[in-house]
């Protein structure tokens, strides 16, 4: 077995691989939930239980945050449907933080986790604003999504082709990132707008193992595509350069 021992997973990456494979649904998800569960032991104290908001949370999501944080009560919104893994699933808006204490019953969280979420948000800011107000002080905010800046975004811009990891809703094909940024566009918005002290920045890629999923599951046919160089770019270039980034920051008391 492939056994990731870095890090509070008790579980191994195949297992993973397999779950997502059981379920149809492909997430490119091992390197960001390793970096997330490196951190995660070294950054964030645990309590007895730790209450995690996952933004836009899915099965897979939130199984994988119940194995990085043992014991955590985890509170799963998203706008398609229930998560029989969450202890709590809301389906609505992120934007319906109202609505998010109402069906939770609680006010504050130790770590709200916007895993993949933030590219497909029309007014990002004003949805995060809000959302920190759910952090309690000293708590986490997570969020991981596409570099607008990635290698790839460099040359497609070089050879004016369409921008990877970025098509509107109304382009064609027809899908719903709408918001991409930067690093420094993050590191912007977390420090000056949301006043949150940024602790960690690191980058990822979105590379899939050649799992058995579907045809028509296009996001996973995807990920299979230059899996040979996306991974040494990914192991050796600049963070700028990385598929996509990382970011845990902190709420200021």
């Amino acid at each position: 077995m492939n056994t990731f021992s870095e890090g509070p997973i008790i579980t191994s990456w195949e297992h993973m691989y397999e779950y997502e494979a059981s379920l149809n649904e492909s997430i490119g998800a091992k390197e960001r939930f390793i970096l997330l569960s490196k951190y995660a032991g070294k950054i964030i104290s645990q309590p007895n239980v730790i209450k995690i908001l996952d933004g836009g949370g899915t099965t897979v999501t939130s199984y994988v945050l119940k194995k990085i944080f043992p014991g955590s009560f985890v509170v799963s919104v998203n706008l398609e449907g229930k998560n029989d893994i969450a202890d709590v699933s809301i389906e609505g808006s992120l934007s319906d933080y109202k609505k998010i204490i109402e069906l939770s019953r609680i006010e504050e969280f130790d770590i709200i986790f916007l895993g993949e979420v933030f590219e497909h948000l029309f007014s990002p800011y004003n949805i995060m604003k809000n959302l920190i107000t759910l952090i309690k002080p000293s708590g986490y905010l997570i969020v991981t999504t596409p570099n607008l800046a990635d290698i790839y975004n460099r040359l497609l811009l070089l050879l004016g082709q369409p921008l990877h990891n970025y098509r509107p809703i109304g382009a064609s094909p027809n899908e719903d990132h709408v918001t991409l940024v930067t690093k420094k566009q993050m590191l912007n918005l977390l420090r000056k707008n949301l006043l949150l002290d940024v602790i960690a920045v690191d980058g990822y890629s979105y590379l899939e193992r050649k799992i058995i999923v579907e045809p028509e599951n296009k996001h996973a046919q995807s990920g299979r595509k230059f899996r040979f160089v996306r991974a040494i770019v990914n192991k050796f270039a600049p963070l700028n350069f990385r598929e996509g980034i990382l970011y845990i920051a902190k709420k200021i008391p």
